[in-house]
């Protein structure tokens, strides 16, 4: 029999003006359409032509197979292809929409041959509508896939699982993935409140990495892991996004066990990930098992704190919590025992009680564990409102006093007092080395307490650093052979430095993590940093300044911003109070109008980022429409003086300024009008309610007056300050009564 060649065959086919529907639509049979064309050929050169074709169209039609993967276009081609799977394989999904696809991966890799389930372009393959998948087996990996817009409909179901059809997936890893606004609320027969979760971790030595998970806006943890034996799982460079307040409990970014696997040790690795504006309740990582670690993570005004729940030996070190001033904003809150606090960064963190920059828990049996033997040590505390609270929740008759505490080498700054809470007992406490600046100490210990200035400079990336010769360098206590690295990556030598940094002049080998530092590598930077425009910051009018009714507006230019939107308004930003709202291409501009006086206004500024119609950069979501709100500045359009009076000028109703300057020290200026004769109380309370000072007790005549309070001896903190005034008989203006609050910072 004698072989005929591909191209002969191709050239005898085409020859005959042959057509084969099966070369254009892959779903066509062969061989019914050979039989179409038998009457062309003799029987040998038929089944040769069939064999050869059918080759040619099998290549054509069929997933490609080799280093490329084997190509799979929908769910039919991709279960059977993953009911076939052995190592080294690698399946390769198709780019396009993929609807309720729920995906059954399983089967057995090899150490340094995983079985792969990737997009065929990474980020162009997108699951949606009740789309899932399910990882079972060993060395399986999930790669660049993107769960959006989707939702589940089972209770605790998962978006991730590492357990399918009853197995438990080992060694193996998702990476390169996003999940985003997949939430039970985007079918509109589901509620917020069914408990579900993104990730689901079970199994061991299982690993999520470089993925960007964001807007999980339901109950449940985003992520969760579950074992009762070491899982030496790892979830690390990866970026948690904004996550809103969920309202209750269940909106942790991580839940590590639950309460009673408290007694496992997981001894999972949480690294190099950045959590921003997790917000969905207070534990943004929530630790309910032991012997877990938590390092070189960066929390960006997250209102929450990695807390230390149930679980015991944890150890948090090298992380970054920046505040940037956002309420509710906190760092570590403790409880159980043995647990490694090293190497921290705390700044600009608002919170306070449970929300500190470091809280230890008052045992509570049942609810909250007994704290023993922790060690908090090398770390940096600056401007936050409660650096350190001892004691935090109720003190219970049946708990124990926090104990055996080692807290060592750690600098303390800032100007709110007491710097240190003590809110419930301790005993056998070991101070050494700390040294304390700014406000009271809060705290009296017999050693291990130095308040002096540590000398810290605030650098042009915004975080607090040593300058050459501060006090806290090679004066730290103790030799902490196990604290072998600083903060930013630097060796420790003997003698260490006070506080997380090691004094250096080599480059930081680790810095605070910034979006686009984590993540997919897929996703562009820039995309990250138009998601995350920067907030401008008032320069003119000053806050509190008092100005002409025509005045001049002026603040700082952000990166990635085209023109800015400028709002003032008299009160709060409601539409009916809004006075002037228009967009500016500069940082700056002149009020078009005169502004009515005496009057307090309001105004603030936010970036709208710039459109390059030659840029094709695709993002996985829209750049930010808007930037976030500035800061709210205040003026005042006329500043009321004694002369206001002697001209004869008087206001139409009662009023009560804003106290200017404000904050203050040692010395404010509150300003008030009297539209009518009246008998005045000025009095100024502390925040206990308790009076301090009576300015004004007399009767006074109509017009605009003035008062000064000084300080004197007392501390630092919030006052309140209440007007009181009962108009003459006959007037018709009768009893005003107001109260506003101001701050003093010394």
């Amino acid at each position: 029999m004698k072989l005929i060649s591909t191209i002969s065959v191709v050239r005898l086919f085409f020859s005959e003006r042959l057509y084969l529907p099966a070369l254009k639509n892959a779903k066509l049979s062969f061989f019914p359409s050979c039989s179409r064309y038998l009457k062309y050929f003799t029987a040998n050169t038929f089944l040769y032509f069939c064999s050869v074709l059918a080759i040619m169209i099998g290549t054509a039609i069929s997933p490609a197979l080799g280093n490329g993967g084997q190509l799979v276009r929908n769910m039919e081609e991709l279960e059977l292809a993953l009911s076939e799977v052995k190592p080294g394989d690698e399946i390769v999904m198709a780019n396009g929409t993929w609807w309720d696809a729920d995906i059954h991966f399983i089967g057995q890799g090899e150490p340094g041959d995983s079985i792969t389930l990737r997009a065929e372009t990474p980020g162009k393959v997108i699951l949606t509508g009740e789309s899932r998948i399910r990882i079972g087996g060993s060395y399986l990996k999930v790669d660049g896939l993107v769960f959006r817009d989707g939702y589940l409909s089972d209770l605790r179901g998962a978006v991730i699982d590492f357990r399918a059809g009853g197995e438990l997936a080992h060694h193996s890893r998702v990476t390169n993935i996003m999940i985003l606004d997949y939430v039970p609320q985007n079918n509109p027969g589901l509620s917020r409140d069914l408990r579900q979760f993104w990730v689901f971790f079970r199994g061991t030595h299982n690993r999520m990495d470089h993925s960007h998970l964001e807007g999980k806006d339901s109950n449940g943890p985003t992520v969760v892991v579950r074992a009762t034996d070491p899982a030496y799982h790892r979830i690390d460079n990866n970026y948690f996004g904004p996550r809103p307040n969920l309202g209750y409990n269940g909106g942790e970014t991580i839940l590590m066990g639950v309460g009673a696997e408290s007694h496992h040790n997981f001894k999972v690795l949480v690294e190099h990930n950045l959590f921003e504006e997790c917000d969905g309740e207070i534990e943004i990582i929530s630790n309910k098992s032991g012997q877990n670690h938590y390092r070189y993570n960066t929390f960006l005004r997250s209102d929450g704190t990695l807390t230390l729940r149930s679980g015991h030996e944890a150890t948090v070190e090298g992380n970054f919590f920046l505040g940037d001033g956002k309420s509710g904003s906190g760092g570590i809150r403790i409880t159980g025992r043995d647990h490694v606090i090293i190497n921290n960064y705390f700044a600009d963190l608002e919170g306070s009680g449970q929300r500190s920059a470091i809280s230890i828990v008052n045992h509570e049996p049942g609810a909250y564990n007994h704290v023993q033997r922790p060690i908090i040590a090398f770390n940096t505390l600056v401007n936050n409102t409660t650096a350190l609270e001892i004691g935090v929740r109720d003190i219970q008759p049946e708990g124990l006093p926090i104990e055996d505490a080692l807290i060592a080498n750690n600098i303390v700054v800032g100007s709110v007092s007491p710097l240190i809470v003590q809110g419930g007992p301790f005993e056998n406490f070991i101070w050494a080395g700390n040294l304390i600046h700014g406000g009271s100490p809060g705290i009296v210990v017999e050693e291990g307490i130095l308040q002096e200035d540590p000398l810290l400079q605030l650098t042009v990336d915004g975080l607090w650093r040593l300058e050459a010769n501060s006090p806290a360098i090679g004066a730290a206590s103790g030799t902490f052979n196990y604290v072998s690295e600083d903060i930013f990556g630097q060796q420790r030598t003997d003698p260490k430095d006070i506080g997380a940094e090691q004094y250096s002049q080599e480059p930081d080998l680790r810095r605070p993590l910034k979006p686009g530092d984590t993540g997919p590598g897929w996703i562009p930077r820039v995309c990250y940093e138009g998601k995350s425009l920067a907030q401008p910051k008032l320069v003119e009018p000053s806050q509190g300044t008092f100005v002409s009714e025509e005045t001049d507006f002026e603040w700082t230019g952000v990166p990635l911003v085209s023109e800015y939107q400028v709002q003032i308004a008299v009160g709060n930003f409601r539409e009916d109070n809004i006075l002037l709202d228009t967009l500016i291409s500069g940082t700056g501009f002149s009020i078009p109008y005169e502004l009515e006086g005496p009057e307090i206004y309001r105004w603030r500024v936010r970036g709208l980022p710039a459109q390059d119609d030659e840029d094709e950069t695709v993002c996985p979501w829209d750049i930010a429409s808007v930037g976030p709100w500035s800061d709210v500045g205040t003026f005042r359009t006329r500043r009321p003086t004694w002369a206001d009076h002697e001209s004869g000028e008087v206001p139409a109703v009662f009023s009560l300024g804003q106290n200017y300057p404000n904050p203050f020290n040692p010395s404010t200026v509150i300003t008030y009008g009297l539209p009518a004769n009246s008998h005045v109380t000025l009095q100024v309370y502390d925040v206990l309610g308790r009076l301090v000072s009576v300015l004004i007790n007399e009767e006074q005549h109509a017009g605009y007056h003035q008062a000064v309070f000084n300080i004197g001896s007392l501390s630092s903190g919030a006052y309140f300050y209440r007007l009181e005034a009962v108009a003459s008989g006959g007037s018709g203006h009768g009893k005003y009564v107001e109260t506003r609050h101001m701050m003093v910072i010394k």
